[in-house]
């Protein structure tokens, strides 16, 4: 104890009884006198299934959703019979319950805020659409649209009033527009064109990796991220990627799943970012494309997509902290 303390400054605590799963933090060391034993926190990541949708559908890209793993809605998509559908539907963090359908039924649109204060944007119909929709946890008003129509847009965003739509497909776009509540208005775009993007954050703080770089189904590993005005590459994802699941904030998300070449292969792969570099974690069940992702890195979730056939599966994503006894070995 002397050494450590005088190498460290400090010395390991001494719990009369174990700190909790709740309590401990990753990497924290104590000595348990209920034990008489070193202890330590160790990060346990794990999926589970939660309640199924009604509605089984694609829903494009981790985009047209919106809020946490306990309170979260899936909006519109796609089906295939009939095609395009305007179900929404709210999660309670064990069942899916139908609510108030959007007014322009569409699908590869975007998605930003929570489950009862959001905006949903783009699309495609018949063609590339600029229509907003948001939603104040009751019914859906139409607002200014996007300056440029696109589909395989991406988007992020607290709120209703603040949300970034991100990329898209317009001959490969690269654009980025900012939303106020109102209007859209033009900021500087991605380094790299990527739609089918993974995007997720804040609108002044976001992260935007992988997606769409060719004709066909091809994917990048390039990741950007967003201060508020620029965008800066770093650290690239561990396996290239696009119509995955995204969710988490600027220094810690998550992309699940999705297509990965060769081809247009499925994956279960899931990665994780710590705000500098990317690491493969514990994989989803079901490998599957265009589902549909919110949450956080601590308690997320997936949703819908194509494993196929159109799903209706959801799985949950929990970290928690468990208390592991140190050895000598």
């Amino acid at each position: 104890m002397t050494d450590y303390k005088t190498i460290h400054g400090k010395k390991i605590k001494f719990q009369t009884s174990d700190l909790t799963m709740s309590t401990a933090t990753e990497g924290e060391l104590f000595y348990s006198d209920t034990d008489k034993e070193f202890k330590v926190g160790v990060v346990v990541e794990a999926w589970s299934s939660g309640g199924n949708m009604n509605t089984a559908r694609e829903v494009y890209e981790g985009r047209s959703s919106a809020g946490t793993q306990t309170a979260s809605i899936v909006i519109s998509g796609y089906v295939n019979p009939p095609g395009n559908v305007a179900n929404v539907e709210s999660y309670d963090g064990s069942s899916w319950t139908e609510i108030a359908d959007v007014n322009t039924v569409r699908r590869g649109a975007a998605a930003a805020g929570t489950s009862t204060d959001a905006v949903y944007f783009g699309g495609y119909t018949t063609t590339a659409v600029g229509v907003t929709e948001e939603w104040n946890g009751t019914s859906w008003t139409e607002s200014g649209d996007l300056s440029t129509a696109r589909n395989d847009l991406s988007g992020t965003g607290s709120t209703s009033s603040a949300a970034i739509a991100v990329a898209g497909n317009t001959a490969r776009s690269a654009i980025v527009e900012e939303y106020n509540g109102t209007s859209w208005s033009e900021v500087n775009d991605l380094n790299t064109a990527s739609p089918n993007t993974h995007v997720f954050g804040t609108a002044e703080a976001a992260i935007a990796a992988g997606g769409e770089t060719g004709d066909g189904p091809t994917a990048t590993t390039k990741n950007e991220s967003w201060d508020g005005s620029s965008w800066t590459e770093v650290g690239d994802l561990t396996q290239a990627k696009q119509t995955g699941a995204g969710f988490g904030t600027q220094t810690s998300g998550i992309i699940a799943s999705g297509i990965t070449p060769p081809g247009s292969t499925r994956t279960t792969n899931a990665q994780g970012w710590d705000g500098s570099s990317w690491s493969t974690i514990t994989a989803v069940s079901t490998a599957r494309m265009t589902l549909g992702g919110s949450g956080t890195r601590a308690a997320g979730l997936v949703a819908g997509g194509n494993t196929g056939s159109v799903s209706n599966a959801t799985e949950e994503f929990t970290q928690t902290v468990t208390l592991k006894t140190v050895t000598d070995s």
